[in-house]
């Protein structure tokens, strides 16, 4: 019996410090989530390219819901809206209409690109032109 007992406490032991573990990971999971939230660079201008010349900066923070309407060089038109602070391309005289189709832009991550009418919409941080250190943030080998 005493054997038994033994094994029944060593069990209870295992059970107990898997549950800790898993806890912990959990505590640590969120805890990671929050801090990268709290981190994220606010993204809020954005930069509107045509024919690669800058033809605008719009501060998405600041800026009222709107459309604009852009002639490109070859004739055809992007209407793009701004709501809710974030930029989209909501129509586009191309025939894929591959920049309408990604949507939303709400970060820096990926620009939406209007390859046939020549027209880019890149999204940067509001503090990116007053920054003192002008490092790079990742080197890849």
């Amino acid at each position: 019996m005493d054997n038994k007992e033994n094994t029944k406490i060593s069990e209870n032991k295992r059970i107990f410090i898997v549950s800790a573990i898993l806890a912990l990971m959990l505590v640590a999971s969120i805890v990671a989530v929050l801090v990268l939230q709290a981190s994220k660079n606010n993204a809020s201008i954005a930069i509107i390219y045509v024919d690669g010349e800058k033809y605008t900066e719009i501060n998405l923070e600041e800026s009222e819901d709107m459309t604009l309407t852009i002639t490109a060089s070859n004739g055809s038109h992007n209407t793009i809206e701004i709501k809710d602070h974030n930029i989209r391309m909501q129509s586009a005289e191309c025939k894929n209409n591959l920049c309408v189709n990604q949507g939303w832009a709400k970060d820096t991550l990926l620009p939406i690109v209007c390859l046939p009418n020549n027209v880019v919409i890149t999204i940067s941080g509001p503090t990116n032109n007053d920054k003192e250190d002008n490092s790079y943030d990742a080197i890849t080998y």
